[in-house]
């Protein structure tokens, strides 16, 4: 529900959050602008200032419902506990249900084997009683084995092998409804090179090098005899590696000088933006029945390219994709079908690569602060944390309609 602020963009607000339940001060309620920036939050007592705004905020607090504030003509904001959203859910809805029955596992990471999930959870302190779930659509267990390290997350390689990723080991698994079987662990440096290599098809391997420095990124194929890879697209970002350079010059300069805290803070934001722009590059190589797919932002183009690295008749983007560097693009495998994914709004919309434009209205997500968003048939799966509970997290299945 939006909320009101009654005073000019000069104006300090100071403002108290309670939860609407027991009327408790919130602290570290996060307050974030349009674009989705950090301003600041809420102290211990759950007091906030801030300068009026021209539109409105955001407010965001783990364990509580997002809140757009606009003019208010209270100093005091009430923001609802997960909790009760939750009860509404349930209540009025049958379109979320938790996927994996056991309700005391934390679950780290999930992925599609086939038509079945692939589950990493663990049920004890710092990873304890670690377990691989491998459930049905309907969250039966078809095949269950403990893990004998502290799960971080799932990989799936560009041949379609599952590991299972600790903090310095990486165990590749071998996965069907007779069992889930552990291999003999590899170094967790193998990861970065499995990851280059996002698609296969037959003998021929497609990658994706990402050059920081340079601000760039390379797609590229290669033959499994051959031994260099061929390049195929580069989407570059020359602007940004300029500006890079500039802001490095001027730090140094700073620091010769003397003037180390401002060096400091001026090196923070040139990270912060360059974490940024590195996401625009970041995009992966995606596969259809008949051609590989590319989504360049920069150019506001979707690209196709034949199994040879052959450039086929690319489509323009017709859709404002609003701020690149926040959104994500998924694939629901099983379909094919398209979706672009907003992590502040908590929403899905639907993309046809083919003319370029967003088909049908965006689905909201049921449960705030949704993580490891993914689409399988049509369902939209993620992970959801009850704030009231952080020792569990659990695994979610939303119905898109």
């Amino acid at each position: 529900m939006g909320r009101a602020l009654n005073a000019s963009a000069q104006q300090q607000l100071r403002l108290q959050f309670l939860d609407s339940s027991s009327r408790i001060p919130v602290s570290k309620v996060s307050i974030l602008d349009p674009e989705g920036g950090e301003l600041t939050s809420s102290d211990k007592d759950g007091y906030v200032t801030i300068k009026a705004p021209n539109n409105y905020f955001i407010a965001l607090r783990k364990g509580y419902n997002p809140d757009t504030i606009r003019d208010q003509n209270s100093a005091v904001v009430y923001i609802k506990p997960l909790s009760v959203i939750l009860d509404d859910v349930v209540v009025n809805s049958k379109k979320v249900r938790r996927v994996l029955h056991s309700a005391m596992e934390y679950v780290v990471d999930y992925d599609f084997a086939g038509d079945n999930i692939l589950v990493a959870s663990y049920s004890g302190d710092n990873g304890r009683n670690a377990k691989l779930f491998l459930l049905n659509d309907a969250g039966d267990t078809l095949a269950l084995t403990k893990f004998q390290d502290q799960p971080i997350a799932l990989f799936r390689s560009c041949t379609g092998h599952h590991y299972c990723i600790s903090k310095d080991k990486m165990y590749p698994l071998d996965v069907d409804e007779t069992g889930i079987r552990i291999g003999y662990p590899w170094d967790i440096e193998m990861l970065p090179l499995l990851s280059q290599c996002e698609q296969n098809i037959g003998t021929t391997f497609y990658y994706h090098f990402v050059n920081r420095e340079a601000f760039t990124s390379v797609y590229s194929y290669k033959d499994a005899n051959d031994f260099e890879t061929k390049p195929f697209y580069t989407i570059g970002q020359p602007a940004d590696a300029r500006g890079n350079w500039e802001e490095e010059q001027e730090i140094l300069a700073m620091l010769q000088f003397g003037n180390f805290k401002q060096a400091m803070k001026l090196n923070g934001m040139r990270k912060l933006r360059n974490d940024i722009s590195y996401r625009s590059l970041g995009l992966p190589i995606f596969r259809t029945s008949d051609s590989l797919v590319i989504f360049d932002f920069n150019k506001m183009l979707i690209n196709y390219f034949e199994p040879d690295g052959k450039a086929l008749p690319e489509t323009g983007i017709a859709f404002d994709p609003g701020k690149t560097f926040r959104i994500s693009i998924i694939q629901d495998l099983a379909t094919s079908r398209f979706y672009i994914y907003d992590p502040v709004s908590q929403s899905l919309e639907e993309v046809n690569i083919h003319s370029g434009e967003k088909e049908n209205a965006p689905i909201a997500l049921r449960k705030p602060f949704a993580e490891k968003v993914k689409v399988h048939k049509g369902n939209i799966y993620y992970l959801w944390q009850d704030g009231g509970n952080s020792a569990t997290r659990q695994l979610f299945v939303q119905s898109p309609f």
